[in-house]
């Protein structure tokens, strides 16, 4: 399932067997529970068998397993009613939800029942730090030490200013009482803006070689769903190496663009040229009506693919308001080899400049880019000596943003 992983984009991992885990995701705990072949203060062994996985190409050096053990006292149950938010999948700013945000609509928690009783209905306030909140009752049946997902009914108004924020959730009550743990009963996220798209724009797909084997078209497919889960625009089931523009016109709210690549290896991979016959790279980008310029460039090297919320606000002046300042510049990996990534998400379209320098201010190499807002710039990186950079962007206004490089070969 690398395919999916949120740690996006990877160089090349997608379709690697990886032995149940995949680089830079979550390692998530499998938990067994022996509670019924165990008593107080009483001795006990068990037994663990592994899956014999092999490590073809690797030389001297064997697959193996690393054990850590840890001693767990505990005692009963402290409460009967006790619900933990355990965390926020959306809106975060956490890279482990990273396909699942920015989101503009549905927040999404995750909860667990600490507490001994069933728990039937949660009362919930959530919403912007320092704005009303709002409240949301589930009703469902979680038993003690269960965990679910509680998604929240579409909530625009909590985007509308369209800041960088907190978003904040809070248990009100429990079983219509309340609840009687503290502790756990409020959970913050850190929140970036949603990308404001005009109504009309235009979505410019060009597809690859690679083809579905079951539906023998090409493995690229989007759409674009509502606040509400309805399919607004797509375009499915595409030809290969062909060139498809699309023109859409959407009412204000907020929206999803999700594209799918039933391969899980994009259209458009470094790996591709070491395949026969090579599929070659495609493209997908949305464009505004009338002009070459981009509003964004979405990046190939998807997996199974990716999601891009966006809003569509008539209210050109808030957008120009909100947007200063909330430029996002991203340098990855780090530590790098022979290839780097600039990812950059600007408040507007613009000409910039960036330079890679050395601890000394050598400059290594330096180029411009011209008219761009949203791209994922390539850097080569191969003849550059291991150690540690400093690359420096310039926006149009002046303002020089750093960020730290580290090279290892």
């Amino acid at each position: 399932d690398c395919g999916l992983n949120n740690v996006y984009p990877q160089t090349g991992t997608w379709l690697y067997e990886r032995a149940n885990w995949c680089p830079g995701a979550v390692v998530w705990p499998i938990y067994h529970d022996i509670s019924s072949l165990t008593s107080a203060n009483t001795s006990f062994s068990f037994d663990i068998d592994m899956q014999p996985y092999s490590a073809p190409n690797q030389g001297n050096t064997p697959a193996g397993y690393n054990f850590i053990s840890q001693l767990i006292t505990y005692s009963v149950v402290n409460h009967s009613l006790d619900i933990s938010i355990e965390d926020i999948i959306s809106p975060t700013a956490d890279d482990n939800y990273y396909r699942s945000n920015q989101a503009c609509a549905n927040p999404k928690i995750k909860i667990k029942n600490v507490g001994t009783n069933t728990v039937t209905q949660v009362v919930f306030n959530y919403g912007l730090q320092g704005a009303t909140p709002l409240t949301y009752t589930w009703s469902g049946s979680l038993n003690f030490l269960n965990e679910m997902e509680v998604v929240f009914p579409p909530s625009v108004s909590i985007f509308t200013n369209n800041t960088s924020s907190v978003f904040q959730v809070s248990v009100v009550s429990v079983n219509g009482t309340s609840d009687q743990n503290l502790f756990n009963n409020v959970y913050n996220s850190k929140t970036g803006y949603v990308n404001i798209f005009p109504a009309t724009f235009i979505v410019r797909l060009f597809t690859n070689n690679s083809t579905d084997p079951i539906t023998l078209k090409n493995e690229t497919s989007w759409q674009i769903l509502d606040e509400n889960g309805a399919v607004v625009a797509s375009r499915v089931n595409v030809n290969n190496f062909t060139y498809f523009a699309d023109t859409l016109n959407l009412l204000p709210g907020c929206y999803k663009f999700v594209v799918d690549d039933s391969g899980c290896d994009g259209y458009k991979w470094w790996a591709y040229q070491y395949y026969t016959p090579n599929p070659g790279n495609g493209s997908l980008n949305l464009a505004y009506i009338n002009a070459n310029n981009l509003i964004y460039d979405f990046n190939g090297d998807i997996g199974c693919g990716v999601t891009k919320y966006f809003r569509v606000d008539n209210n050109i002046t808030a957008l120009k308001a909100n947007k200063i300042n909330d430029n996002i510049i991203e340098v990855f990996p780090n530590p790098a080899t022979n290839e780097a990534f600039i990812k950059f998400d600007l408040a507007q379209q613009q000409n910039i400049t960036y330079k890679i320098a050395d601890l000394s201010g050598k400059i290594i190499c330096e180029k411009s880019l011209k008219g761009i807002s949203a791209k994922y710039e390539t850097v080569d990186i191969s003849q550059i000596s291991s150690g540690a950079y400093f690359v420096t962007i310039e926006l149009e206004n002046n303002l020089k943003i750093n960020k730290k490089l580290i090279i290892q070969k």
